[in-house]
């Protein structure tokens, strides 16, 4: 939460977590339960297209810190950010997989993740 979008560049990626975590709110002395999740890192996954755009068959995809600013058009947050999809150049230190599948913004979509 609050992750100002200079500190992005301290994130990498490691894969798609493939079951549900639920965290409860940090009381600021640390977790109270274990954390169990299974993660994929490589192979095929099914995302979620959260980035706004349409997504294409062999699209080379990024993850990226997004803000949700739909409470306050006028006044953008500075966060709390939630990891994010979208289409990616080349260059991009940030890829993480090519997309498999056609998806519209809000469908889901395969991408076989980078390894």
């Amino acid at each position: 939460a609050c992750i100002p979008a200079a500190d992005a560049k301290n994130y990498y990626f490691v894969g798609v977590a493939r079951s549900k975590s639920v965290r409860s709110p940090d009381d600021g002395v640390g977790p109270s339960v274990d954390e169990y999740f299974t993660i994929s890192v490589g192979g095929m996954v099914t995302c979620l297209n959260t980035s706004g755009d349409v997504i294409h068959p062999g699209d080379l995809l990024e993850w990226t810190l997004v803000a949700d600013n739909t409470s306050n058009a006028r006044r953008p947050r500075a966060g709390p950010r939630r990891v994010s999809c979208k289409v990616a150049s080349v260059s991009s230190p940030n890829v993480m997989g090519r997309a498999l599948t056609f998806a519209r913004a809000g469908e889901s979509f395969d991408m076989l993740l980078k390894q």
